[in-house]
């Protein structure tokens, strides 16, 4: 098997990780360019105020995400990408893993999608959820 990992962001600048440590991209969101499997990591955001400013920006990601599932792509999130994931509309009417402390704020945001309390990973059609950042690994 041949595995091709590519690392995207918005307008293909750097990446900024937890602790400070940058990586450069690969590519953008622009495009058409289709990929088999997407999968989101987790991130570390300034509190919940920082977190709704992203998911009230995320409009590019959320459409890059729709045509990748259009497309035939598996999807996948961690942790906080969970909610973007969720941002996109796709999991509408669908269930999803979700870390406790994100619950109610992603019953309040997306009330079409379903909470799995007991799960650490979840499949819906395609898209698959991880609340736990040890179950990643399981993704």
């Amino acid at each position: 098997m041949k595995t091709q990992v590519r690392l995207l962001s918005p307008d293909g600048s750097p990446l900024r990780f937890a602790g400070g440590r940058e990586m450069v991209c690969d590519g953008d969101l622009q495009g058409n360019a289709a990929y088999r499997i997407v999968y989101l990591p987790a991130f570390v955001t300034g509190g919940e105020e920082a977190l709704f400013t992203l998911l009230d920006h995320a409009q590019p990601l959320s459409e890059w995400l729709r045509r990748q599932r259009a497309q035939g792509a598996m999807l996948a999130a961690s942790g906080t990408s969970v909610l973007l994931l969720a941002q996109s509309g796709l999991m509408d009417r669908g269930k999803a893993a979700v870390l406790g402390p994100l619950r109610a704020i992603f019953r309040q945001r997306y009330p079409k999608v379903k909470i799995d309390p007991r799960a650490t990973l979840v499949e819906h059609d395609g898209i698959h959820t991880c609340s736990a950042p040890a179950g990643e690994w399981a993704l």
